[in-house]
């Protein structure tokens, strides 16, 4: 028997992953017909090759769009690495971004759709979405930097076995290196569901504010422009492979206050400029990746709906597509998250230590976690 062509397997593996959410899809159907709006949100499952999820550590939605919905207020001022590190203790309160300044994100909340009313409240969006495609047993990848080499979400979780290279695999998931995204996804190679982590161990690359940074101003956006620029460029060349799918930026926040964040919706059957009213939140991705495997009551939740509503316009041409472009950013040393993670998996930080001798220690004493483990694509 000969080996199917790479275009027979993709094609392949594309078909069993649809047919098995429409198979569940079905059966939860015959438990009571659906309603309008689940059977739109079902057809918008269905038509889905891959729910890509990138979280951010939260930036309050007025500080990121604030400006560019007309409402009033100061806007960060300053040198270039001013504002672009904003805000700093000196900086006035309820400053924000001109549209200008976050090139990236302001063309996707133009082109495509966002959220009226995106909400974080400490719960981290990939660790939800992780736990729910476990629960569900749908496939998974972590995309990481493989200058970070280890996922920050697996160290968040107290129940994954750090110290076994198998796990993830073992789990249902992979680790996939930031660098290969856009191959992988136009391939079909990748599984349902893609989690994107931000690079805070290497560079402040999501957001996070001064006290997390541990410096005096905050995380430097341009670096966030630059990851979310690498992902929607992936997407977009999955959708040129034929791939469909639905890539949604999020936020975390902080547990001891809820907070208004910005949340992008990247789909090629969203219009542009979109808003949706229902407000959406950290566990949004999980809702979805628990719908698709057939829960009723995921499939009736208000988020579910909505996206189902947002999506049901009929597909772009590619050539419709906008095109991003990655940011300059300076090199900025790693902050006070790599402590945070030797911590975490019982190595003390070392004064004067590089960043990368701590990354090496991390990986060797995480291994589980880790893109250097045996589980790692060649």
């Amino acid at each position: 028997m000969t080996e199917r062509t790479g275009g027979e397997r993709r094609a392949f593996l594309r078909r069993s992953l649809a047919d098995a959410a429409t198979l569940a899809l079905e059966a939860a159907a015959r438990s009571a017909p659906l309603e309008p709006g689940e059977r739109a949100a079902t057809e918008m499952l269905e038509d889905l090759d891959h729910l890509v999820v990138l979280s951010f550590a939260a930036r309050s939605r007025a500080e990121v769009f604030g400006v560019l919905d007309g409402e009033s207020g100061p806007v960060h001022s300053g040198d270039t690495d001013d504002v672009m590190t904003a805000p700093g203790a000196g900086d006035p309160p309820g400053s924000r971004f001109a549209p200008g300044m976050l090139p990236v994100h302001t063309l996707l909340a133009t082109a495509f759709a966002r959220a009226d009313h995106g909400w974080a409240d400490g719960r981290d969006p990939l660790l939800l979405t992780l736990e729910a495609a476990r629960r569900t047993a749908t496939p998974w990848a972590l995309c990481v930097d493989e200058r970070q080499g280890v996922s920050t979400t697996l160290l968040a979780d107290p129940e994954w076995p750090l110290s076994d290279p198998g796990a993830a695999r073992d789990a249902g998931g992979r680790l996939v290196p930031l660098a290969t995204l856009g191959t992988a996804l136009a391939s079909g190679s990748l599984p349902p569901v893609v989690l994107v982590e931000p690079r805070s161990l290497v560079d402040p690359a999501d957001f996070a504010p001064a006290a997390v940074v541990g410096t005096a101003r905050s995380a430097d956006a341009r670096v966030a422009e630059q990851l979310l620029h690498t992902v929607v460029d992936a997407v977009r060349g999955a959708e040129r492979a034929g791939r469909r799918i639905l890539f949604l930026v999020l936020a975390r926040g902080s547990s001891a206050a809820s907070e208004e964040v910005p949340v992008l919706v990247v789909a090629s059957r969203v219009r542009p400029g979109a808003r949706i009213d229902t407000p959406l939140g950290p566990d949004t991705p999980a809702l979805l990746v628990r719908a698709r495997a057939g829960s009723r009551r995921a499939l009736a939740d208000p988020q579910v709906l909505a996206l189902g509503r947002a999506l049901g316009g009929g597909a772009r041409p590619l050539s419709h597509w906008p095109r991003t472009a990655s940011a300059f950013a300076p090199a900025a040393p790693a902050g006070t998250r790599l402590d945070a993670a030797l911590r975490t998996v019982g190595l003390a930080p070392a004064p004067a230590e590089t960043t990368e001798r701590a990354l090496a220690r991390l990986r060797a004493a995480a291994s589980g976690a880790s893109l250097h483990s045996d589980q790692a694509p060649p």
